[in-house]
């Protein structure tokens, strides 16, 4: 930004409002505000002008997230084959579970990464 407009911009906000936040919404508005990457005075500035603030994805985190989604979906390809080639003999209750319990971690990881995006 120019100081130019820096200078009119001053100018043309002069005026200032006060809101007391308790601990929680506080935390709240910076984390919203630097998932959109926007300083928060400019993020509370557009919502309350009725304006939509899109968060921007990280993309190392964007990949994370995609990387999980494939161990997954490779999970449940092992699982799938599994179940076909042993269709007489059946899994034992130990098996089972043991493959149940690495789809839920998967799946955790997958919940846990959406929530930080």
């Amino acid at each position: 930004m120019t100081d130019r407009r820096r200078a009119r911009d001053a100018e043309r906000r002069a005026h200032r409002i006060t809101v007391y936040l308790d601990s929680e919404e506080l935390q709240r508005i910076e984390r919203v505000s630097e998932t959109s990457r926007l300083p928060k005075g400019v993020f509370l500035r557009r919502v309350g002008l009725g304006s939509t603030v899109k968060p921007v994805l990280d993309p190392a985190q964007l990949r994370e997230l995609i990387e999980v989604r494939a161990e997954l979906g490779r999970v449940g390809g092992a699982l799938s084959r599994w179940i076909r080639a042993l269709p007489a003999e059946g899994a034992t209750t130990a098996e089972v579970r043991q493959m149940l319990e690495k789809i839920e971690g998967v799946a955790e990881e997958v919940r846990s990464k959406v929530r930080a995006l």
